[in-house]
């Protein structure tokens, strides 16, 4: 294997390994907002009636369908990196093929000139923010790179998808507390 074939490996292996962990995060995410969603949005239907309970449902169910939303919506997005790892190691290759610098900006960005680096312990809002290099060198016209574009646009939303989901949740906890103590006077 050469040295190109070696780097477009340790390149796709990172990013696959990025993906796993942002999935795995996000299916952890998806139960908690859930639940804090469906709770909360049940506990406001319960304390109110009568337009206010109409206007809630309105508001309240496109709040928790955003919040749930989000988390299923980076799943499906960063499983598509996952499932096309083929195809991602050919454009990767045909990325770094392209010219020195912008071998180097992949190589940078995945710190991936060391084979022998430890496995990444950080968390995947944190790995996801390494990708960030790469997206001005997919968006520039690569052609033929649409797997690769998927899987850096994935990555690099990632903390926006998962922190609105988070804002969303924080809010429905705080309306839990308030509609609870409504329900108990």
């Amino acid at each position: 294997m050469n040295e190109l074939e070696q780097l477009a490996q340790r390149v796709t292996a990172t990013v696959t390994m990025i993906a796993s962990k942002a999935v795995r995060f996000a299916r952890k995410l998806l139960v908690g907002v859930a639940i804090v969603s469906v709770g909360s949005f049940l506990l406001g239907i319960a304390a109110f009636d009568g337009t206010a309970r109409s206007v809630w449902i309105v508001i309240g169910g496109v709040f928790a369908a955003i919040a749930i939303g989000g988390p299923l919506l980076a799943m499906w997005r960063i499983g598509l990196v996952t499932r096309h790892v083929p195809e991602l190691v050919d454009e990767v290759r045909t990325l770094i093929t392209q010219g020195p610098g912008t071998s180097r900006t992949v190589i940078d960005t995945f710190d991936a000139d060391d084979p022998e680096r430890p496995a990444d312990t950080r968390s995947a809002i944190t790995l996801t923010r390494e990708v960030a290099g790469l997206r001005g060198l997919v968006g520039s016209g690569l052609d033929g790179s649409a797997r690769l574009t998927a899987a850096v646009t994935a990555l690099t939303t990632f903390p926006a998808t998962v922190l609105s989901a988070i804002a969303i949740t924080v809010v429905f906890a705080f309306l839990a507390v308030v509609f609870l103590v409504a329900l108990a006077f």
